[in-house]
C-alpha cells in the first residue's frame, strides 16, 4: 500500500512540474547566448580582441543574470533585440557586463 501512494504522490507532482514547465514562455539560457552573441559581435566591431570572445562574454552575462531577469526580456534578448521589459534588467544586465567585461581579455 505504501508503494502505491508513494507511485501515486511522484506521478502526481511529476505531472504537476511538467505542466508548469509547459506553460513557461521563458527561453533557455542557450538560447539567450545565441541571440545576444550577434548583438555583442556587432557593438564590438572594430575591436577585434572583443569580436573574438563576444559568445564568451554574453555567456557569462546571460550566466550572471539569466535567473533575475525577466521572461520577456529574456525572449527579447533571445531574439536579438535590443528592447529589454524594464529598467530594472536593464541595470542588472549592465552591472554583470561590468564583472564580465575585465576576465573576457585575460584569457
Amino acid at each position: 500500500m505504501n508503494m502505491r501512494r508513494f507511485l501515486a504522490s511522484t506521478t502526481a507532482l511529476f505531472l504537476a512540474v511538467s505542466l508548469a514547465a509547459c506553460g513557461s514562455s521563458k527561453p533557455s539560457k542557450s538560447a539567450v547566448i545565441d541571440g545576444l552573441s550577434p548583438k555583442v559581435s556587432e557593438q564590438a566591431k572594430g575591436d577585434e580582441r572583443l569580436e573574438k570572445t563576444g559568445k564568451d562574454f554574453a555567456k557569462c552575462v546571460v550566466e550572471a543574470t539569466y535567473d533575475d531577469l525577466s521572461e520577456s526580456s529574456l525572449e527579447a534578448m533571445s531574439k536579438g533585440e535590443d528592447k529589454l521589459s524594464n529598467k530594472d534588467d536593464e541595470a542588472k544586465l549592465k552591472e554583470a557586463a561590468a564583472k564580465c567585461m575585465p576576465g573576457m581579455f585575460g584569457k
